[in-house]
């Protein structure tokens, strides 16, 4: 029985040529497939660095939109809240101009303060806005009520159970910008010609004793707090802006660097597929030739 000979040395070298083919054909199959040309590290070593760079700016303009969708949910209901109390102040002064008629009796002017109470209840009520789960009108202390409503008390609210607000946007260009008002600046201003809630009381109270002159002034102050009030809404109406601008920043810095990670990761696919195209053709033609140039088997080496 005859031994079987030692493989030949270029047998080797043809089974690690025929490798190396097959390991070009798989990469450019995997580039049609994912439609990346990067793998691992080792793919493009020089454009590891970029690459992380790249995908680290994406990620942080990602969280810049997510954070700016929240606060535009926020800035956008504080803007129709407020829309809401402009509503009440102006029936306040439709209210006042009734309640001035020498033509009214105290009786028709109690039941006017009724309503002027109700009013003021509607204040507070807006003021307790919540957007997810915070009273945006509390400042940091969005947790609290800033208000409590109680006919009881002489002043109809509670102290301001809230706080100043310092809460900032972060715009993605480096820049912040305040975004939010407390309510103890909106509707209960120190300042007693901005003060809603002082404004609609004092109506109430001159109702209530039948004080022709009490509420001819009223409606004056009813007007100056009104003025307060759509200086507030503008207010929300600019931070709106800036809201959209600072999401348009993101969102042309993401098309940016979404770019840049394209140019980076991927795959040429007219590339990809000629490479594929040329390495089965290869390999097809190694494997003929290596056939036609040796005919033999394993069992031509048995005696």
């Amino acid at each position: 029985m005859t031994l079987i000979r030692n493989a030949d040395p270029a047998d080797d070298r043809f089974l690690a040529a025929l490798d190396r083919v097959s390991q070009r054909a798989r990469r450019a199959q995997n580039e049609l497939i994912t439609g990346k040309r990067l793998f691992d590290v080792s793919d493009d070593p020089d454009q590891v660095a970029d690459l992380l760079q790249v995908r680290a700016g994406l990620a942080e303009t990602a969280q810049h939109k997510f954070n700016l969708g929240r606060i535009r949910t926020e800035v956008d209901s504080a803007e129709r809240a407020l829309d809401s109390a402009v509503n009440v102040m102006e029936r306040a002064r439709v209210l006042a101009s009734r309640g001035a008629s020498t033509a009214n009796t105290a009786q028709t002017r109690r039941v006017l303060a009724a309503e002027a109470a109700a009013l003021v209840e509607q204040l507070v009520i807006i003021s307790s806005t919540r957007v997810e789960g915070r009273h945006i009108f509390a400042g940091d202390l969005d947790q609290t009520v800033p208000y409590i409503y109680d006919g009881t008390l002489p002043f109809l609210v509670s102290s301001y159970g809230g706080s100043k607000s310092t809460r900032q946007a972060i715009h993605p260009g480096g820049t912040t910008f305040a975004i939010s008002k407390s309510a103890d600046e909106i509707f209960d201003n120190p300042d007693a010609t901005r003060n809603a809630f002082g404004a609609i009381r004092g109506l109430r109270d001159a109702l209530l004793n039948n004080d022709q002159v009490g509420i001819t002034e009223s409606i004056n102050n009813i007007q100056t707090a009104t003025e307060h009030m759509n200086i507030m809404q503008a207010f929300y109406g600019v931070v709106q802006g800036r809201v959209q601008h600072a999401n348009d920043f993101a969102h042309k810095a993401e098309l940016r660097l979404s770019t840049q990670l394209a140019g980076i990761e991927d795959a040429d696919l007219i590339s990809a597929s000629v490479r594929l195209q040329r390495a089965t053709t290869e390999s097809e033609s190694a494997l003929l030739a290596k056939a036609r140039s040796n005919r033999q088997n394993l069992f031509d080496y048995l005696a």
